[in-house]
């Protein structure tokens, strides 16, 4: 009777743990699961990102929309939704998407930047104005949203000055367009959100008559700097942010001028015609005709400065050509 008493208590000392055993088994089952699912989830969305590289939209959107059925509010995946969705020449799906994401995320600037992108394509170039703001106040070094603001400003300022020169003519301009991003990032905690942007909104309101006289002094300042050869002085008139053409970096830019400026013999720059035509508070848009003679060219060309007022100093934030 004392042996089957303490085999009984031996077989009721061991049902805890086998329970315990099995508990743990059944959360190790359950935890391997959850991890599956976020890392498949996460491999569809890297997937998707890498077709809409390739330009496989259509495969994209089926990757994505396999992610969304698991989990429809899926930030990234309805953020890539959109992107694949523009892409297949659904603007507006993917307009209405995006504004959703951003009554819910706001701190993202890749979803102002790609909404501004579509506002373009639809002609509102106010409208994407207003988004890259956004984007740039969300995160004031978002280099993106830089260059594709500097591209709308440059609309707004060709709009407004033809309309002060053939009010009654239709204007044709090129085709605009936006970059867009299809890598969404983590967003900007909120104690680095900047208070303000550094580029202003444009602005219709005349400038001063000092303004327009330190402006055109800074033009004549730069021409004069460059006909001297003086690399320094004369990239002393470019913005720190500066957005060179062609995708240069800045420093490579800046090393490409330095040696072109002392290459030729002598370089002589002549400014006429200057039109300052304001685009927001402390930025301007500056047509000029610009006449460049060295031992090796003798050239003309139409040009557009947009120049930004910084530490109450003018300075040249982009240049292209206009002919």
């Amino acid at each position: 009777m004392k042996l089957r008493r303490c085999e009984k208590s031996r077989i009721r000392s061991k049902v805890p743990v086998l329970f315990f055993v099995l508990y743990l088994f059944v959360c190790g089952l359950f935890s391997s699961a959850v991890i599956a699912e976020s890392g498949a989830e996460t491999g569809g969305l890297d997937k998707a990102e890498h077709l809409i590289g390739k330009g496989r939209f259509s495969l994209a959107l089926t990757q994505i929309e396999s992610v969304l059925r698991q989990q429809p509010q899926h930030v990234r995946g309805r953020f890539l939704q959109a992107r694949a969705l523009f892409a297949m020449g659904k603007p507006l799906q993917a307009q209405r998407l995006l504004q959703d994401l951003l009554r819910e995320q706001p701190l993202f600037p890749e979803i102002h930047n790609n909404l501004a992108a579509i506002y373009v394509s639809q002609g509102d170039f106010d409208g994407a104005r207003r988004q890259l703001e956004q984007a740039l106040a969300t995160d004031s070094s978002y280099q993106v949203a830089y260059d594709n603001l500097t591209v709308v400003y440059n609309r707004l300022a060709s709009q407004t000055y033809h309309k002060a020169l053939s009010p009654d003519e239709t204007l044709a301009l090129p085709e605009t367009r936006l970059a867009m991003i299809s890598h969404l990032s983590l967003p900007v905690e909120k104690q680095d959100i900047a208070v303000s942007v550094n580029i202003p909104p444009p602005d219709s309101s005349p400038l001063s008559t000092g303004d327009e006289k330190a402006i055109t002094t800074m033009i004549k300042g730069w021409a004069r700097a460059w006909s001297a050869q003086k690399a320094e002085q004369y990239l002393g008139y470019y913005d720190d942010r500066f957005i060179p053409a062609a995708g240069l970096s800045s420093k490579d830019w800046a090393a490409k001028r330095r040696v072109r400026l002392v290459k030729p013999r002598y370089i002589r720059v002549q400014v006429d015609n200057v039109d300052i035509i304001p685009v927001g508070k402390g930025v301007v848009s500056v047509f000029i005709r610009q006449h460049y003679e060295s031992d090796r060219l003798n050239d003309t060309v139409r040009k557009n400065l947009i120049i930004r007022k910084s530490d109450d100093k003018w300075r040249i934030f982009q240049e292209s050509l206009v002919r």
